[in-house]
């Protein structure tokens, strides 16, 4: 059995929206921080935290519950990749704990990429 107490610090962020017709993704970190925790067992947590957990729930194995704290300076729906850094944060905790400290930075990205598509899909967000 996983023993769950990681916790991990991202930041918001800025899109260079030139960057998107060049093909090339841009961002710039703004001081924004977002503190993700992980605990062993159930606890209350948004739709958001939940869709992600579910969603890699069978991919990386999780078969105990789990309990996500997000603490974010970043205003929701501000712009600022908020949904972004708390799927990073959550990611990259669930990975070192199942992991014992190990978890790719190419590999967080492209799950938080891979996770957030259908979150943004499913809420109206992308059409």
């Amino acid at each position: 059995m996983v023993s769950w107490n990681e916790e991990y610090i991202t930041y918001g962020g800025i899109s260079i929206i030139n960057a998107i017709p060049a093909w090339l993704g841009g961002a710039v970190a703004v001081d924004l921080k977002v503190r993700v925790k992980i605990n062993d067992g159930p606890c209350a947590m948004n739709e958001f935290i939940n869709f992600i957990i579910n969603y890699l729930r069978e991919r990386l194995g999780i078969n105990n519950d789990v309990c996500i704290e997000v603490n974010s300076e970043v205003p929701p729906g501000s712009g600022l990749k908020s949904n972004s850094a708390v799927a990073v944060g959550v990611i990259y905790t669930l990975l070192t704990s199942l992991r014992g400290g190990n978890a790719s930075p190419v590999e967080v990205a492209r799950l938080a990429a891979e996770v957030t598509s259908p979150w943004l899909v499913n809420n109206g967000c992308i059409r």
